[in-house]
């Protein structure tokens, strides 16, 4: 059975985020990294370039998330163990 070695990244949509920039570095203390997308900015807390996307779409949701696993032989795993779930994975590598 292959293992969820660690969470790799999450989106989420938030109607408020100018309140989630203030929470997040001011409360969680996370680095904020806005590259000029007016519809999205990310939150870094880790080397990692970032952990979290927060869309600005006003949706106040999960919209997706990755987790991480050992390697390629693994990921296989994953794909096999997680088919018939009936949902809408997209399974990749990095």
């Amino acid at each position: 059975m292959a293992k969820v070695t660690e969470l790799g990244y999450l989106g989420i949509g938030v109607s408020d985020g100018a309140a989630w920039k203030e929470y997040a570095t001011q409360v969680v203390g996370m680095e904020l990294l806005d590259e000029g997308e007016a519809d999205r900015f990310y939150l870094r807390m880790d080397n990692w370039h970032h952990r979290i996307v927060v869309h600005t779409s006003g949706e106040d949701d999960l919209l997706y998330l990755g987790w991480r696993v050992a390697g390629p032989l693994e990921l296989q795993e994953m794909e096999q163990e997680t088919k018939g779930f009936g949902l809408d994975l997209e399974l990749k590598k990095r």
